[in-house]
């Protein structure tokens, strides 16, 4: 997927030229994708732009209407959702770019079936909901924070090794960069300030979700050494 002067996604109209994969000595011509299309793989349904969302919200509803014509007590319906439809949720986060209006929207039938069969308001603050049962709370995670949770530990753990992954991240973080244009990191950077130079897409998505904690990142260094002493770009 090219990326324009502008930082946004290429359209399929004007993407020149067409990609080839080796496939048991035969040639298989790639096909163009809008980067608002989406096609399922292992477990996901990956689009350029990291978007799943109406899957999601479709395999939220059908898992709703499921519980909500289903007679169980408490302990099941805490046990179905953390483990059924949460792992459903949560199995795509770290390829995901989903914002938290949007997250909201997938859990809002799934809290709101879930939550009456477990003898709680369904309307409960939803703070307390993603709370620990120790604190008095439902005990599911929020899968916002699992999102950037499962980003970072993506980083991390592929900071030190020769994968694949670990080459689209330096890739990835090496647009961000050049298209921010600063010799001081990005990760360094306030995003509310910066982010509208960054082309859309997983790494800036992980960027602006950092800047909105208190959580900080070392991340390999994206940003090319001054050749002189004193020499800055701001």
């Amino acid at each position: 997927m090219e990326v324009g002067p502008d930082g946004k996604h290429i359209s399929q109209a004007k993407q020149l030229g067409s990609l080839f994969l080796c496939n048991n000595d035969q040639s298989a011509t790639i096909e163009h994708l809008e980067v608002t299309e989406a096609r399922k793989t292992l477990g996901i349904w990956s689009r350029p732009d990291g978007l799943m969302i109406d899957a999601l919200k479709s395999k939220a509803l059908k898992w709703a209407d499921a519980v909500g014509t289903k007679r169980i007590n408490p302990t099941e319906a805490w046990y179905s959702i953390n483990h059924t439809i949460m792992k459903t949720i949560e199995y795509p986060l770290a390829a995901t770019s989903i914002s938290k209006k949007d997250m909201q929207d997938i859990m809002q039938p799934i809290l709101q079936a879930a939550l009456p069969k477990a003898r709680i308001q369904k309307h409960f603050p939803r703070k307390l909901v993603y709370g620990t049962l120790k604190s008095e709370g439902f005990g599911v995670y929020d899968p916002s924070a699992s999102q950037v949770i499962e980003h970072v530990h993506s980083l991390i753990r592929h900071s030190f090794q020769d994968s694949p992954s670990h080459d689209l991240h330096v890739q990835n973080m090496e647009l961000v960069q050049c298209y921010v244009g600063t010799e001081k990191s990005f990760w360094d950077m306030p995003y509310a300030e910066y982010g509208l130079l960054a082309p859309r897409g997983w790494m800036a998505f992980t960027w602006q979700e950092l800047s909105e904690t208190g959580l900080s990142l070392k991340a390999p260094l994206a940003t090319i050494p001054p050749r002189r002493t004193l020499d800055l770009s701001w």
